[in-house]
């Protein structure tokens, strides 16, 4: 006779759906749910090699390390998603993102170097250079 097999396990979830978890979490402020859902997030885009799921998932985990006030950790994941896609749409929210984070842990000429560069890099980046603006006065950049 033979046994009844067991189910398979469920399949792990998509990068997409723990993104939206993510979002979610960090709308309600959640941090600790956005970080573990972006860290989920971050383990399915590298397994898949989806390179633009990656880079959110990095911009998301370093929001939820920055409401956290893990500003170090906060830093070290804008720089990761920057380094994913150096050229990407994202780039200059990750410059932005690491510059904060590099304020708030009084880092102000390593802050001002990531604001440098995205100035060099991103001129085009309207949006991005109005808050780069800001931020380059709190860091008091020459």
């Amino acid at each position: 006779a033979s046994t009844p097999s067991a189910a398979a396990p469920p399949a792990p979830p998509k990068a997409a759906t723990l993104l939206a978890e993510a979002t979610t979490a960090l709308g309600r402020k959640d941090y600790p749910a956005a970080e573990n859902a972006a860290a989920a997030a971050e383990q399915a885009a590298k397994a898949a090699k989806n390179a633009h799921d990656l880079v959110e998932a990095r911009l998301l985990l370093a929001r939820a390390y920055y409401g956290e006030h893990q500003y170090q950790k906060a830093a070290l994941s804008y720089d990761d998603a920057y380094k994913v896609a150096p050229k990407g749409p994202r780039a200059p929210d990750a410059l932005l993102g690491l510059a904060q984070a590099l304020i708030a842990l009084d880092a102000k000429p390593a802050a001002c170097d990531a604001l440098n560069r995205l100035a060099r890099e991103f001129p085009q980046a309207r949006p991005a250079q109005e808050r780069a603006a800001l931020l380059r006065q709190r860091a008091a950049c020459g």
